[in-house]
């Protein structure tokens, strides 16, 4: 279990900091889900700073639950690909073909419950970068 700050506001012209529980996986118990929160995916492939060998390359990862990919070209906020995708997939290939030699970033993050539940999505992965080959 680990801990974190939270910050409280009252009516009064002061803030009040209280260390409060957040639990992750195994630890959830019986909590209502607002207090739960996923554990960030593990990225696979590509790995951070790999150049595939084709357009269309594919993602994996590993995480529990339901999961939304971010792809979007270096440079940009702009995904390319911004898919969610229900609980027990683990890739995601991408079907339209990225740009030649230009690099990408992406990122993913998961929801073991409800897909809508704003509260329980995990904090996104790191984000990865890849390149895309210049020969094709």
């Amino acid at each position: 279990m680990r801990k974190q700050r939270v910050l409280l506001r009252f009516a009064l012209p002061f803030v009040v900091f209280v260390t409060m529980p957040f639990l992750t996986g195994a630890d959830t118990g019986d909590l209502p889900g607002a207090m739960l929160q996923a554990r960030s995916p593990v990225l696979q492939f590509p790995p951070d700073g790999w150049t595939t060998d084709t357009l269309t390359p594919t993602l994996q990862w590993e995480a529990e639950g339901n999961v939304h990919v971010w792809v979007a070209p270096a440079g940009t906020r702009t995904p390319v690909a911004n898919v969610h995708l229900p609980k027990g997939v683990g890739s995601y290939a991408l079907a339209t073909p990225l740009v030649a030699g230009q690099e990408y970033r992406w990122r993913v993050r998961t929801n073991p419950f409800d897909a809508s539940s704003f509260f329980t999505w995990s904090v996104w992965s790191p984000e990865y970068s890849f390149k895309t080959p210049s020969d094709l």
